[in-house]
């Protein structure tokens, strides 16, 4: 008795697999949150320098960046919507260009809805600590 096992020849592969430089990527999920996100906070940004001679602005600046005094009394959404207003265009750029990065890496990683919390949580947790720190005249 031998103790040897005999295995069948393998079969040789019809095909041969890709080079490094044919290797298929599968191409990165395209981040619309981080998008939608962006043109929102575009559009407030355009219409809060553009728009200041209009009879409505102070209403809708009321609305989107609610004073402390305000927040306090009961316009709890300030705490939401002030994480998407930028009057400064250097504040403007530079937020945008991080919402982008940072967007671009973690969307495709966490799934939209778990991102859109992240933010949600994110905007009221910063405006929290900004309404917390911030002495109301």
């Amino acid at each position: 008795m031998s103790n040897e096992i005999n295995h069948a020849p393998e079969p040789e592969s019809t095909s041969n697999p890709p080079a490094a430089s044919e290797a298929v990527v599968a191409p990165w999920p395209t981040p619309w949150l981080t998008y939608v996100v962006i043109g929102v906070c575009t559009a407030i940004f355009a219409y809060l320098n553009l728009a200041q001679s209009t009879p409505s602005f102070s209403q809708v600046t009321e609305i989107l960046a609610p004073s402390a005094v305000s927040i306090w009394t009961g316009y709890y959404w300030g705490l939401l919507t002030s994480a998407l207003v930028h009057f400064e265009i250097w504040h403007f750029l530079f937020n945008m260009w991080w919402a982008k990065d940072f967007g671009k890496l973690l969307e495709p990683t966490m799934g939209r809805l778990p991102y859109l919390i992240f933010l949600a949580a994110s905007a009221v947790a910063s405006g929290g600590v900004e309404l917390a720190t911030t002495m109301a005249v």
